[in-house]
């Protein structure tokens, strides 16, 4: 399928011509409607995808996602996880913080040791999420000024005006679309919205298309039906030992 640009003014024409009555909602409605399922879509699957140059600075192990200008634009934070890094071109490991308090528990500590530490590795060779506003990199970089390069996951594209677009393969718009539908349902309630519960449900199957975390969770499979074979399975038709025995 192709990959391609679809602008908010598509969108909305997808959507309302799904619609029984599209007057029952207003634009905003359905505008809020389409940027609530492109959230969903990227909170599920990390669709979107980027990269990000930081530069370091001396002596800092700590650094606040949101604070750092290089991931900016217009003033609001593009990245929202971290994924991989590189310093100066060389990858970087990714760990837990137990696995630094762990393996580095000899003094001066993980946390204030930088590439100028006697015994330490002489560039940055590891990282670690934490939280989801903060990434650590193990040692410090002593002199600053070097590169950070940063793949991640992006913050969810939000459609204002009409020409706004996403660009996304045009198989998977349709799921898009059915979750709007059914988010705008819900204002109606009855059988439209239980109807539009179909749109949901193949929605969350597409999620689960793309990520394989989410296909390996057992709730989420259970939600879509997805381990119902296993209340037809045949059963064990032998009693077990001492049945029929008082």
């Amino acid at each position: 399928m192709a990959y391609q640009q679809f602008t908010l003014a598509n969108l909305r024409t997808f959507v309302t011509s799904r619609l029984q009555n599209p007057l029952f909602w207003s634009d905003l409605e359905v505008q809020v409607a389409i940027n609530d399922s492109i959230r969903s879509w990227q909170l599920a699957t990390a669709y979107w995808q980027g990269r990000f140059q930081v530069t370091t600075i001396a002596g800092q192990v700590l650094y606040n996602i949101g604070s750092l200008p290089q991931l900016q634009v217009g003033g609001v934070t593009q990245l929202l996880m971290p994924l991989r890094m590189t310093f100066n071109g060389l990858p970087i490991d990714p760990v837990t913080t137990d696995d630094l308090d762990n393996g580095y528990t000899q003094p001066p500590g993980w946390q204030i040791t930088t590439t100028a530490t006697s015994g330490a590795p002489s560039t940055p060779s590891l990282w670690v999420p934490i939280g989801i506003s903060y990434f650590a990199i193990y040692p410090a970089d002593a002199a600053g000024n070097n590169q950070l390069t940063i793949d991640g996951v992006l913050r969810a594209p939000t459609l204002v005006n009409e020409g706004d677009y996403i660009n996304i393969d045009s198989s998977q718009i349709a799921a898009i679309i059915g979750e709007a539908i059914s988010v705008l349902s819900f204002k109606r309630g009855g059988v439209a919205f239980q109807k539009a519960l179909a749109g949901h449900a193949e929605f969350m199957r597409a999620c689960l298309a793309m990520n394989s975390h989410l296909c390996a969770a057992a709730p989420f499979r259970q939600y879509l039906g997805l381990d119902r074979s296993r209340a037809t399975r045949r059963r064990d038709t032998i009693q077990p030992i001492g049945a029929g025995f008082r």
